[in-house]
């Protein structure tokens, strides 16, 4: 490989977050270190409503887009009306911290040219990077799981403890 290498540079990321409170949580260092490896990029976090208010407490985030989930709708109508509002945004990245099938649906729907995140749930096809979840019985923190999807895209990024 020649010393020419430049690391891709990303002008809005979209990272979908964890659902619940524990677990948006864990994402926190994940957040820390992408700020780090982008650091002049926006990032956006698609969240649940309820989790919005927190995680615009975050210094990491730039902006925080509440799931629409007003309707009362679930599933792929869901997916679809909230792909179409993210759609208009044109984000040139995302993660998809969710290992579910309708996270990673949703930001290929949106438009979002790279999206990473853990092959599970029949979803690997849109995926444009990703990395096996650890199978039933074997168990990795979930912090460090995510922590893992960074260096598809920033090889030099922090993924372990040292993150302060």
């Amino acid at each position: 490989m020649s010393g020419n290498f430049k690391m891709p540079e990303f002008r809005r990321i979209i990272v979908r977050t964890p659902n619940w409170v524990g677990d948006a949580v864990m994402a926190l260092p994940f957040l820390a270190s992408l700020r780090l490896s982008a650091p002049d990029s926006e990032i956006s976090v698609l969240t649940r409503s309820f989790l919005a208010e927190f995680l615009s407490q975050v210094s990491s985030c730039d902006r925080v887009i509440p799931l629409d989930e007003s309707q009362g709708e679930h599933g792929l109508r869901l997916v679809w009306r909230n792909a179409r509002a993210l759609r208009v945004q044109r984000f040139d990245l995302a993660f998809c911290l969710p290992p579910s099938f309708g996270a990673a649906l949703m930001m290929r729907l949106a438009g979002v040219g790279r999206r990473v995140g853990h092959d599970a749930d029949h979803r690997g096809w849109l995926l444009t990077d990703k990395i096996p979840y650890l199978p039933n019985g074997q168990r990795r923190h979930r912090a460090l799981g995510s922590l893992s999807l960074l260096n598809l895209v920033f090889p030099d990024a922090i993924t372990d403890k040292t993150l302060k």
